[in-house]
C-alpha cells in the first residue's frame, strides 16, 4: 500500500527547509540553523530560471584534514547508550549459538556493527568471525529499512567488490558446563523451557545480520595512518583503486551476464549499453573495506585485477535504493533522496541551487524541461562519490568545504562509449542502391503513375531527446574572481576538448606538490568524475578501460583485461558527439 502524501503545508516547508539546507552547505559548509531570520527571509521559490553554475562568491573552500576532530564526550555519552543496550541484545541472542562478543567495530545513526567470532573449546579452534549488525533504534521504520539493506545486500551475492552476506551459524544445545569458564553469562531460568533448550525469543535473529568480516579494516583506516606517518599512496595503488563498480549489474539480477564465470564474479560491464538506476548514496572510504589476502586465498601476484594490492570491498547498503521512473515524479521521495549522503560527500544532483527553481510542491521532474542536475541520480551519481573517496586518497583529506566548482577541460566523448540515455542522433541509413548482381531480376518493375504525382517533402529526422550540450561557461562572460582556471590544464589538452565545471579542478594543480606527485592521467580522469553535470562524466565502459590503460602505459599489466571486456578502441565507430569536437582519435589515447 502507497504512503500517503504529505499535507500540502508540510510538503512545502520540507521543500523549503531542504534548500535551505543546501544553500549553507554550498555557501558555507556549516549545518543549518532554521531559527535565525535568514531562514524566514529566504526565497522559495527563487524568481526566474536557473542561471547556470557560476564561480562561488567564497573560492576560500579548505581541505579538513584527516582523521578530523573528534566527537564530544556528550556526543559520545548520548550515541553509546543505545549502542550498548542494542549490543547486549543481540550478544544474548546470539549465545544460543555459541557466539562470543570480540569488539564493538562502529554504529551510525540506525545501525550498530560488531565482532563476534565462533571456536571449538578445545584444539583446533577453528575461529571464524563474523561482523554482527543490527539496529539500535525501534519502531517499524527501522526493522523496514534493515530487512532492505539485508535483501540489497543479498543481491549481490558472489561479487567480488562487495561484502558478502555470512551463512547464520546453527542454534546449540545449551550449555552444561561451567558457563563462567567459557565466557558465557550466568544461566537464567528464564532462558529455557523445561527440555534444556533455548526459547524462542532467544533464537530469533529475524533483527540480525550476518557478514564477512574484512581483517584490514576500511580506507578511512587506511587514510588516517597515512597521514599519521606523513607517508603518501604510491601511484600503483592508486591507479588499482577501482572498487565500487560492482554496483552496476547485480549477480542476483543478472545470472545471464556471469554466466560460465568462475566464482567470486569479477564484475562485468555488458557490450550493450543498459542504464541503472542502483544507488548506493554511502561511498566513502570508511564503506571501503580491504580484504586480507591470506583470509581469503588471494594470490596478489597472480590474482586477476588485483596485483599487489589486497581485494577492495564496497559495504554499508543501508541507504541504498533501486529507482524506478515513479520514484522521480514523486516529489516527497525526491526530497528524501536529496538528504542521503554524508556531510562532504553530497553530490551536485542533491545540492545544486537548480533544486531552489523548482516550484512549490513539484519534484525535478514535475516542470519541463527535465533539470541536467537536479534530482538526475543515476549511476552516475555513484561514479561521483567514488570520485570524492579518490580525490581523499589522493590529497590525503577530506574534499573541499564548501564544494568549490572550477572550469577544467576533458576529452570528448565517443558515440560507442555512450549509453541508452545519452540519446544521439541516429546513424543515417545507407540509401545507396545494392549492386545489380545481388537483385532479384525476376520480379516485375513497378508500373509507373497514371498521373505525376509532386514528390512529398522530405521528413525532417525526430530530434533527439537530449541534444549533445555544448561546453559550459564559455559563453557566460566573465566571472568573479578572475578566471585563472587556465593554469589547470595541461599539454594534453588539445582545442577540441570541451570546458566543464568539475569540483576536482584543485586537484590538476601543479603547483601543489600532494597533487603533483600523482600522475596526471589519474587526476584528470578523477576530476572528469567530479564534473558537476552527470552528462560530462565518463562513462562506465570507458572509465575501466581508460584506468586499465593507465597501469598498461606504467608497465602494470593486468592480464585479464582482454578476456574479461575486449578492446573498446577498436570500436569502429569512433564518432565524437560534442559539438566542438574534432576528428582527432587520437584524443583519448594521447593522454
Amino acid at each position: 500500500m502507497a504512503a500517503l502524501a504529505p499535507p500540502v503545508g508540510e510538503l512545502e516547508d520540507l521543500q523549503k527547509k531542504s534548500n535551505f539546507k543546501f544553500e549553507e552547505y554550498r555557501t558555507t559548509g556549516n549545518q543549518p540553523n532554521y531559527n535565525v531570520p535568514q531562514y524566514q527571509a529566504f526565497p522559495f521559490p527563487k524568481p526566474g530560471a536557473y542561471p547556470g553554475l557560476s564561480r562561488p562568491l567564497n573560492p576560500a573552500a579548505v581541505l579538513p584534514p584527516y582523521p578530523g576532530p573528534p566527537p564530544t564526550a556528550r556526543e559520545l555519552r548520548d550515541r553509546r547508550k543505545p549502542v550498548l543496550k542494542a549490543r547486549k541484545r543481540v550478544a544474548r541472542k546470539l549465545e544460543a549459538r555459541h557466539m562470543r562478543f570480540a569488539r564493538e567495530l562502529g554504529f551510525g545513526g540506525n545501525g550498530v556493527a560488531a565482532l563476534f567470532y565462533t571456536s571449538n573449546i578445545s584444539p583446533p579452534y577453528n575461529r571464524k568471525d563474523y561482523v554482527v549488525k543490527c539496529n539500535h533504534t525501534e519502531g517499524r521504520d527501522s526493522r523496514h529499512a534493515f530487512a532492505l539493506e539485508r535483501s540489497t545486500t543479498g543481491m549481490f551475492h558472489d561479487a567480488m567488490h562487495m561484502v558478502q552476506l555470512e551463512g547464520i551459524p546453527t542454534v546449540k544445545p545449551r550449555p552444561r558446563q561451567s558457563r563462567r569458564k567459557r565466557g558465557l553469562a550466568p544461566p537464567d531460568d528464564d532462558d529455557d523451557d523445561e527440555a534444556g533448550q533455548w526459547t524462542p525469543d532467544r533464537a530469533d535473529i529475524s533483527d540480525v545480520m550476518f557478514l564477512e568480516y574484512c581483517h584490514r579494516g576500511s580506507l578511512h583506516k587506511a587514510l588516517c595512518k597515512v597521514v599519521k606517518d606523513n607517508e603518501v599512496f604510491p601511484n600503483r595503488a592508486l591507479w588499482m583503486i577501482k572498487s565500487c563498480m560492482a554496483m552496476a549489474y547485480p549477480p542476483l539480477y543478472n545470472a545471464a551476464h556471469y554466466s560460465g564465470r568462475q566464482r567470486p564474479y569479477r564484475e562485468r560491464f555488458r557490450a550493450d549499453k543498459v542504464k541503472n538506476k542502483f544507488l548506493h548514496f554511502d561511498i566513502e572510504p570508511k564503506n571501503i573495506l580491504v580484504c586480507d589476502p591470506e583470509s581469503e586465498g588471494q594470490d596478489l601476484e597472480s590474482d586477476t585485477g588485483h596485483p599487489f594490492i589486497p581485494r577492495l570491498k564496497l559495504s554499508d547498503l543501508g541507504l541504498a535504493h533501486h529507482l524506478q521512473e515513479h520514484h522521480f515524479r514523486n516529489p516527497e521521495f525526491m526530497l528524501k533522496l536529496r538528504d542521503l549522503a554524508k556531510d562532504c560527500f553530497f553530490a551536485p544532483e542533491q545540492f545544486t541551487e537548480e533544486w531552489d527553481f523548482l516550484p512549490r510542491r513539484t519534484g525535478p521532474w514535475g516542470v519541463p524541461p527535465l533539470p541536467k542536475v537536479a534530482g538526475n541520480f543515476g549511476w552516475r551519481t555513484n561514479l561521483f562519490q567514488v570520485g570524492l573517496v579518490m580525490a581523499c586518497l589522493i590529497a590525503r583529506a577530506y574534499p573541499p568545504v564548501p564544494p568549490y566548482a572550477q572550469r577544467i577541460r576533458i576529452p570528448p566523448f565517443r558515440q560507442s562509449d555512450l549509453d541508452d540515455d545519452d540519446d544521439v542522433p541516429p546513424k543515417k541509413k545507407d540509401t545507396k542502391k545494392k549492386d545489380n548482381n545481388n537483385k532479384d531480376n525476376s520480379a516485375a518493375a513497378p508500373a509507373a503513375p497514371a498521373t505525376p504525382v509532386a514528390p512529398a517533402a522530405p521528413k525532417k529526422p525526430d530530434p533527439p531527446k537530449q541534444q549533445p550540450r555544448p561546453a559550459q561557461g564559455d559563453a557566460a562572460g566573465p566571472v568573479t574572481p578572475p578566471d585563472n582556471d587556465a593554469a589547470l590544464n595541461g599539454p594534453e589538452v588539445k582545442p577540441n576538448w570541451p570546458r566543464v565545471w568539475s569540483y576536482g579542478g584543485y586537484l590538476l594543480n601543479e603547483t601543489w606538490p600532494a597533487a603533483a606527485r600523482v600522475d596526471r592521467p589519474l587526476r584528470l580522469l578523477v576530476a572528469q568524475c567530479l564534473c558537476d553535470d552527470p552528462y560530462w562524466r565518463p562513462r562506465m565502459k570507458r572509465l575501466d578501460w581508460l584506468v586499465r590503460h593507465g597501469m598498461w602505459r606504467q608497465g602494470w599489466r593486468d592480464e585479464g583485461y582482454e578476456d574479461d571486456y575486449g578492446d573498446s578502441s577498436s570500436d569502429d565507430d569512433n564518432a565524437q558527439v560534442n559539438n566542438n569536437a574534432g576528428d582527432d582519435d587520437d584524443t583519448m589515447r594521447d593522454w
